[in-house]
């Protein structure tokens, strides 16, 4: 058994300029993790180990963007830049727009792109804690040779909006392809000869020296009053630096839900996604399973202003992971969590 102990702590400074069409945000951020853990002694009264001995990681990030409103059209440009105690300086950039092509009282044609930088420290969890769910099969190790990603990457979208026959019925449609070429990107691995001396799945994070991540989603909603569907799909191609396919990263995968307002203004959700296409790592023998699918089914009512309930069942079909396969060293995209069903009743004070 670990106990941690994780202290977080940020102040958020934020000022806002409004001039004709143009509006200014700039603001700073100062921000401090803490991190210390103890794996407890297996004999009643003797000391535990400490394994991570108070670490700590301090930032300060300084930003601006700026929103340009022209008719029915915008352009948002931003900068940001981060002081790091352990990384040092670093600054990132990225320019969006949205162009309104085609409007009308019920049908509306939007045109959105971008292209800009990213960059993202390791954080204290990543480098250094140790997540132990022996109990459910696995645990995920830090590294603490991190470091920091950065990616350049650009997206394409383009949106229809009708309103149909009242304001309460609406369909939304939009394609977007995107594109980003990241540097050493951090990913979670399977280790597997740890995996296989322990019985466990044994994951911990990794750089991968350069990643390239291209792919298009494709959208639909559609409102009719108290029923609402959403269904989407996405296709993403993720590929390192040699060409090999990118682990853990589904090449398609296929989202839907139906949310429907119930008499008596209970609220109902079924919501089901389907994926496959993974990839094993390097380290990996076969694959045991690279495809799966979940549905999740919730109930939930307001009784009044303080009380609420709510009531379901997750992954009903309880697809798993096969824990042999995992220790045998092979693919096995699952979740780890069985079927699981809940029930819950909350008061909120006011």
């Amino acid at each position: 058994m670990r106990d941690a102990d994780i202290k977080l702590a940020e102040i958020d400074s934020q000022y806002l300029w409004n001039i004709s069409e143009i509006e200014l945000v700039s603001g700073f951020v100062l921000h401090r993790d803490e991190l210390y853990q103890v794996k407890q002694a297996s004999e009643e009264g003797a000391l535990g180990t400490v394994e991570i001995d108070d670490k700590a990681r301090d930032s300060i990030e300084g930003y601006s963007q700026l929103s340009w409103q022209i008719d029915d059209h915008e352009v948002l440009a931003g900068i940001r830049a981060q002081h790091d105690s352990e990384f040092g300086w670093h600054s990132a950039a990225r320019i969006n727009a949205l162009f309104s092509l085609v409007e009308s009282q019920q049908q509306q044609w939007q045109l959105r792109m971008g292209v800009g930088q990213s960059y993202r420290v390791p954080t204290l969890k990543e480098r250094f804690y140790i997540f132990d769910h022996s109990n459910l099969g696995y645990m995920v190790l830090g590294n603490d040779q991190l470091d920091p990603e950065t990616a350049v990457s650009t997206n394409l979208e383009v949106t229809y909006l009708n309103q149909l026959n009242s304001s309460k019925q609406q369909l939304s449609l939009s394609v977007n392809a995107h594109y980003a070429r990241a540097k050493d990107f951090i990913e979670t691995v399977t280790d597997v000869d740890a995996s296989a001396a322990s019985g466990l799945l044994i994951s911990c994070y990794s750089n991968v020296e350069q990643a390239v991540m291209k792919g298009l989603d494709l959208s639909a909603k559609l409102s009719l009053g108290k029923v609402n569907y959403q269904l989407s799909y996405s296709y993403l191609h993720a590929t390192d630096h040699s060409g090999e396919h990118l682990s853990d990263r589904p090449t398609h995968q296929i989202k839907a839900n139906l949310d429907w307002q119930l008499p008596f203004d209970i609220h109902g959700l079924i919501y089901l996604v389907y994926e496959n296409g993974s990839y094993p790592t390097e380290q990996q023998v076969g694959v045991e399973k690279d495809a799966w699918s979940s549905l999740n089914l919730s109930l939930s009512q307001s009784l009044n202003k303080n009380w609420h309930w709510v009531a379901g069942v997750d992954n009903v079909f309880d697809n798993h992971q096969n824990t042999d396969a995992i220790a045998a060293g092979l693919l096995d995209v699952r979740p780890l969590s069985s079927r699981r069903v809940f029930a819950g009743i909350s008061y909120q004070f006011y």
